[in-house]
């Protein structure tokens, strides 16, 4: 039996963390699944009672963005929040289209190596190389102090994460 409601991590309400969303939990899948509209309606009734100034959609190699439908929706809850909130994904779906995602919305795209990343303008994120004019995030760092993913767009640099911590 699908679950009516969504999971968010409410930690955050309570030390000052950053709210997430895991779409790798079954039961967000499920409902995202079974009840579309329920999922996104039940993530924007999250941003628009809590306003969180930064927020995270944590996703994995198996649940990526999962489709254009999914970032659409993204872009739309950022959009209409952007007086207070802040989002922040990362993905190695290529093939969709960023050209709607609003400035609120930092989409990193994760590759291996610089050379296998496309021709998009959007952060890119490596796993264990350094590369110049990147960020180096350590195991220890932590999303909620450092919160410079938010804003790679802006500071105009790249994020390497130590040890394949991407997502976690």
């Amino acid at each position: 039996m699908a679950r009516d409601r969504l999971i968010i991590n409410k930690r955050s309400l309570k030390l000052g963390d950053i709210p997430s969303l895991t779409l790798s939990k079954p039961e967000n899948i499920s409902l995202l699944v079974t009840n579309h509209l329920m999922y996104w309606n039940e993530v924007y009734n999250f941003i628009f009672l809590v306003k969180p100034s930064l927020f995270k959609y944590c996703t994995s190699q198996e649940y990526n963005i999962v489709d254009q439908s999914y970032l659409d929706n993204m872009s739309y809850v950022a959009e209409a929040s952007k007086k207070f909130s802040k989002f922040l994904v990362f993905t190695s779906n290529f093939t969709l289209d960023f050209s709607d995602v609003p400035d609120n919305l930092s989409v990193v795209l994760v590759v291996k190596t610089f050379s296998k990343a496309p021709n998009i303008k959007l952060p890119i994120a490596l796993t264990g190389i350094y590369a110049t004019n990147s960020i180096l995030c350590k195991k220890e760092d932590i999303c909620d102090i450092c919160k410079k993913c938010w804003n790679l767009k802006t500071l105009n640099k790249n994020v390497v994460f130590e040890d394949g911590i991407y997502g976690y």
